[in-house]
């Protein structure tokens, strides 16, 4: 195959990869991240929803403080981390886009760093929220663990 045409195929790859590479993170890792900041945000709700009870037992007052703050934190890490996901596509797109414009290999493998370092960003990040969610419900969990049983 002529050096040429080659070149024209590698060129097509590329266009091909980066298009492709973004539709797969928007269908796939984009919702991740929303899950996370909904299951968050969702479990908050239902913490504030509980204090329009009567009568809360002062176990559990003393928690939720600490559970909606542990949320808020799961919150502001899962949208953060769909700001890193944005912006590690953009990367990649630079990336794909320096392989078809045929670039110096030193400016694409500096390119593909950049863009594998905020894809790790988002990947920490999405961790993180979910600690948060899991600290959020195991603190209001040991409150109610910690509460006196009704006397019958």
């Amino acid at each position: 195959m002529p050096e040429s045409a080659k070149a024209k195929d590698l060129r097509q790859f590329a266009l091909t990869r980066s298009s492709n590479a973004a539709i797969a993170a928007n269908d796939n890792s984009r919702p991740m991240a929303q899950y996370a900041l909904v299951i968050n945000g969702a479990a908050a709700s239902a913490v504030i929803a509980f204090l329009t009870k009567d009568e809360i037992d002062p176990v559990i007052f003393r928690a939720i403080p600490w559970t909606l703050a542990f949320y808020a934190l799961g919150v502001a890490t899962s949208a953060l981390a769909m700001y890193f996901m944005t912006e590690s596509l953009d990367l990649w797109n630079c990336y794909w886009e320096l392989i078809a414009r045929e670039k110096p290999q030193a400016e694409i493998d500096e390119q593909e760093e950049i863009a594998d370092r905020w894809w790790n960003y988002v990947r920490v990040l999405f961790f993180i929220s979910i600690g948060w969610f899991v600290l959020g419900s195991g603190t209001l969990a040991l409150a109610i663990l910690r509460m006196p049983l009704p006397a019958s």
